[in-house]
């Protein structure tokens, strides 16, 4: 680990250097305050080792230490302890060590903050393969929904239309007599109209062809027309022209997370009008979702769409990975806005695209 002390005892602080050096640390010694700040501005420490006789001057100088993820070993006077302690100790605060300084406890103190750092860089890996792992997983399925929606097409689709072809062509051949013939291939060809009408929307529901065809809006506007307006609610759609991502895995994971949006309004069934505006600048896309379902709040939705939420903790995950953020606007007695943004480019040699580790987020303002 990488360990700053700021001490006042110059003995000390070499004596703590030599033992922790001892133990593979890189250590770091500040000659006062003013020099540990600088330090910490400049340098990222896993850990802080701060001698103050006052604690809240100690307090004060950990305020103002750069790096939020450095914990802090104060050291102090047992006096001191007791009274920290009893204020309830501050959140970056490891651990007090109280003055004259006992070296072996300070090991010990180090050691166990050493397996809590590798236990959270652990952590931290997994959860980013996870975080992989469910964008490959929506890719992937988006896959095999685009070849099934392909074979639909190609085999039942042609199929359905070419039998409803020779039907007519046959209805065309009868004689004049046969007007109860005709009527019988009438109502056939009615039943296949309903079924090839009713295949086309299976086949845009697996996979979008005008996706592909003519981008992000188009298909943004055929699946609103799809999901909303047979509900009841006027949606409309706005972009700006630019909304195209350079690679099928951008466009299908805006897409995804739009449809899961427009999915749970259409679920939940409190809105009337619902908008869409999608713009795009210096490379970042950005997706706002505004309905006026005025009983929607925080806690409905942070909820799973199947407890009737909006399932944002999903769709976080998916966007996460690629650097998207999801933001929530509620607006009382007028409805809520939901923006979506993601990078137009994304790609990574190995597996396609890139893991970033800007935060998703889930932020509210009034």
């Amino acid at each position: 680990m990488k360990i700053l002390i700021a001490a006042k005892d110059i003995n000390m602080a070499k004596n703590m250097k030599n033992a922790l050096e001892g133990c593979g640390h890189e250590i770091v010694i500040a000659p006062n305050s003013r020099g540990a700040i600088t330090l910490s501005k400049k340098n990222s420490f896993d850990l802080g080792i701060v001698e103050q006789g006052d604690m809240n001057a100690s307090l004060r100088l950990l305020d103002r230490l750069a790096q939020p993820q450095t914990g802090f070993i104060v050291l102090t006077s047992p006096g001191s302890i007791k009274r920290a302690l009893g204020n309830g100790k501050k959140a970056r605060i490891i651990s007090y060590e109280s003055i004259p300084l006992e070296v072996d406890r300070l090991l010990n103190t180090v050691r166990l903050v050493e397996e809590q750092r590798r236990r959270e860089s652990k952590l931290r890996a997994c959860q980013k393969r996870l975080r992989a792992a469910v964008v490959d997983l929506s890719l992937a399925e988006e896959v095999e929904r685009r070849r099934l929606a392909t074979e639909l097409h190609d085999r039942v689709g042609q199929s359905l239309s070419l039998s409803k072809s020779r039907l007519s062509a046959l209805a065309q051949s009868l004689p004049n007599s046969g007007g109860k013939q005709r009527l019988e291939l009438a109502e056939i060809q009615s039943f296949l109209s309903g079924a090839i009408h009713d295949l086309r929307s299976l086949m845009f529901e697996i996979s979008p062809p005008s996706l592909y065809e003519f981008g992000l809006e188009a298909a943004v506007q055929e699946m609103a027309n799809q999901l909303l307006i047979p509900s009841g609610v006027l949606c409309t759609c706005n972009c700006d022209g630019q909304c195209r991502p350079e690679s099928n895995d951008g466009l299908v994971l805006l897409y995804q997370s739009i449809r899961e949006l427009l999915t749970n309004i259409a679920s939940r069934g409190k809105a009337r009008h619902v908008n869409i505006d999608m713009a795009t600048s210096n490379g970042i896309t950005r997706v706002a979702v505004e309905d006026d379902d005025v009983d929607m709040n925080r806690e409905i939705a942070l909820r799973s769409g199947r407890q009737g939420g909006m399932g944002l903790f999903g769709l976080r995950a998916r966007l996460k990975p690629i650097g998207g953020r999801v933001r929530i606007e509620f607006t009382p007695g007028k409805g809520t806005r939901f923006i979506i943004t993601a990078p137009l480019v994304w790609s990574d040699s190995g597996n396609g695209h890139k893991k970033s580790e800007k935060q998703g987020e889930i932020i509210e303002t009034g």
